[in-house]
């Protein structure tokens, strides 16, 4: 019999006994006798090819996706990387070390199957994100009350800046230092990151202050 192809009749003349090894099989070589000769598509791989001569009819599991199946017939045995991470390469096995990348702090992908960091979305002004593989903008948290960012990417509440004197903001998630909103005229404020008017104290008796004032 031809690559591809096995006979379970001993010592038959003619080509119609040949059987063709199953899809997600191959055999590169010729004489086979039984179905066992025929080797299956390795993990991260598939083939629908009946018949098939060589192990280059076993396709690769696309980008984004791995395989822990053996002899897989079909690409739906490739599955998806999850939300939170992706992958480059191609035909990966389920046991490869890091099969899939989780997105980097800062960072999160609602997108399952990705093949690339590019589907891996910032964290907008106003938040941040500590944990790596975040799979959605929820996990990206707020600057809290008294404080606002305006970086995009953030990894740490470090980049949360303090209202300055003066200001204050009760609202979180504020992405620039305009949400910071001023003490009113005759008022003043001493304090860094306040969280409500309550911070600004009235001007002594006959006494004045511009709108935003610190002392």
């Amino acid at each position: 019999c031809d690559e591809g192809k096995y006979s379970p009749v001993s010592g038959s003349l003619s080509s119609t006994t040949c059987l063709d090894c199953a899809a997600g099989t191959y055999l590169n070589s010729t004489g086979a006798f039984s179905s066992e000769s025929c080797e299956k598509c390795c993990e991260g791989k598939y083939s629908h090819t009946l018949g098939a001569a060589s192990f280059e009819a076993c396709q690769d599991c696309s980008a984004g996706k791995y395989s822990g199946v053996l002899g897989a017939t079909s690409a739906d045995t490739c599955q998806n990387c999850g939300a939170g991470k992706y992958s480059t390469i191609v035909g990966q096995n389920a046991a490869s070390e890091g099969v899939c990348v989780s997105c980097i702090a800062g960072t999160y992908s609602e997108t399952d199957g990705a093949s690339s960091d590019l589907a891996c979305q910032k964290c907008p002004k106003g938040k941040y994100a500590t944990t790596l593989g975040a799979d959605s903008e929820l996990l990206c948290m707020m600057c809290g009350a008294g404080k606002y960012s305006s970086a995009v990417g953030a990894v740490s509440n470090s980049t949360c800046r303090s209202c300055g004197a003066g200001k204050y903001s009760g609202g979180v998630g504020s992405n620039d230092e305009s949400m910071c909103q001023e003490c009113m005229q005759g008022k003043y404020s001493g304090v860094l990151g306040a969280t409500s008017e309550a911070a600004c104290m009235a001007c002594q008796t006959e006494t004045t202050s511009p709108a935003g004032s610190d002392e």
